[in-house]
């Protein structure tokens, strides 16, 4: 953090300016995953199964992008790449969802399938 101040005639401190330089531990909450949709509560969430077998809850806020306009209804079933940070409570709060069709999917390499997708 970084703090710009003026002495003020009291002897105390008036801030100008702050700024906050993210942490190492604030990158690490940085996630990249895909699944399929098992679950949507729209407005705000969304669940994915994950190839490992873990669900994911993912938070969906004003600011997350749905690529391509999708809605947060029209991903259940879909498989997804997710974009997004780590909440306290294990949930992810995305900054980005991509819908991933099954050529995406076979052609990631990065451990993604298409389990839940079905075969084309």
């Amino acid at each position: 953090m970084r703090v710009e101040a003026v002495n003020q005639s009291n002897g105390t401190l008036l801030a100008e300016r702050v700024k906050v330089r993210p942490t190492e531990s604030a990158e690490q909450d940085e996630v990249e995953f895909r699944g399929t949709v098992s679950a949507t509560s729209c407005p705000g969430s969304i669940t994915v199964a994950r190839s490992d077998g873990q669900s994911v809850i993912v938070d969906l806020t004003a600011s997350t992008e749905i690529e391509d306009g999708g809605t947060c209804a029209g991903l259940a079933g879909q498989h997804v790449k997710v974009e997004g940070t780590t909440q306290s409570d294990g949930s992810v709060s995305a900054r980005h969802i991509e819908v991933e069709d099954s050529g995406e999917i076979e052609h990631e390499g990065d451990g993604g399938d298409s389990s839940g997708t079905p075969d084309a």
